[in-house]
């Protein structure tokens, strides 16, 4: 399995400095007019975009202050996040890749968890999720819980990945629906 860097959206001019090969950018809804763009050295292929609110369920459109009208409230789906996984397929073994959102906090970090997870099939949730937040360069690490409840069905874990989810964030007091 080949390793991953996850940060917030400022540090992407650091993927070349970190060795990357390959860039996923998470960026709210209302940014796809202005998506991030691909580092120098950074072959453009090597570059998926992908845009979505950090949302744990669906919601309503609000007003938005930053364009004074109504804003895009996109919650990450099913789609979606195979589309991610996808794309983390497509790294060779001796790649990096680097996963970014605003933060570098929830749906970047879910995204490596589950990236973790699919490339370590032998490896326990607990230890992916582990491996994930040293793999952060922000801390806390809290995965988007609607990102690893999908991926948890695609990498077909049993529920394994939002137990371990629940331990981590909240010392297993959340329950799974």
């Amino acid at each position: 399995m080949y390793d991953l860097k996850i940060c917030p959206k400022g540090e992407i001019n650091n993927a070349i400095v970190w060795g990357c090969t390959h860039i996923l950018s998470i960026q709210d809804a209302e940014e796809m007019d202005y998506p991030v763009g691909t580092p120098f050295g950074i072959p453009a292929a090597n570059h998926k975009r992908f845009f979505f609110d950090d949302l744990s369920n669906d919601a309503e459109v609000r007003e938005s202050n930053r364009l004074a009208g109504l804003m895009r409230r996109v919650p990450p789906s099913p789609k979606i996040v195979e589309a991610m996984l996808d794309f983390a397929k497509t790294v060779p073994e001796e790649g990096r890749l680097l996963v970014h959102c605003f933060a570098g906090v929830s749906r970047s970090t879910a995204t490596g968890y589950m990236i973790n997870c699919w490339g370590m099939p032998e490896v326990p949730e607990q230890a992916c999720l582990r491996i994930t937040n040293f793999q952060a360069v922000n801390k806390p690490v809290i995965p988007n819980e609607l990102i690893v409840r999908y991926a948890d069905v695609i990498l077909k874990r049993k529920g394994k990945m939002l137990m371990a989810l629940d331990e981590w964030t909240m010392g297993g007091k959340r329950g799974i629906i």
